[in-house]
């Protein structure tokens, strides 16, 4: 009978032991986590979408999304594509300092659309997730 209480004692303060101190060790590690340094690019947009509201069919408009690097490492433009031929992207390559700015400038041509449209631009870096959607919309009035 003694051995089966003292087995049981052990069991629960044991048991309750072990996780009190499972707690700490996660307190600690989050933490340290905390006051660590994490050494990465980050990229951040001025504006990450342009409305052009009403604009004439047959017409080209040019917007330039602007960036910052405000990581504590470098950053590097990988690469940037339009999902339409409608949409042509231009962009600073190469690889970004911390604080250094860069742009992508997006010209979109309304010839032969007419109606609301969303054009997305895909731009893949080195930050974060790796990619940043960039968005022009609007709505091209049909001439007569």
């Amino acid at each position: 009978m003694k051995i089966k209480k003292s087995l049981f004692l052990f069991l629960v303060f044991g048991i309750n032991g072990v996780g009190f101190a499972q707690n700490i060790n996660s307190i600690d590690s989050a933490s340290s986590e905390v006051t660590d340094t994490i050494i990465q690019p980050i990229i951040n947009f001025t504006l990450e979408s342009f409305d052009l509201s009403d604009i004439p069919e047959d017409t080209t408009i040019t917007r330039v999304f602007t960036f910052t690097n405000e990581g504590t490492d470098s950053l590097t433009i990988l690469g940037v594509s339009a999902d339409c031929s409608c949409t042509v992207p231009e962009y600073t390559e190469g690889t970004f300092a911390v604080g250094e700015k860069g742009y992508i400038k997006v010209t979109y041509n309304s010839k032969g659309n007419a109606g609301r449209f969303i054009q997305y631009v895909t731009v893949l870096h080195n930050a974060g997730e790796g990619y940043t959607f960039l968005t022009l919309k609007g709505f091209v009035v049909k001439q007569l």
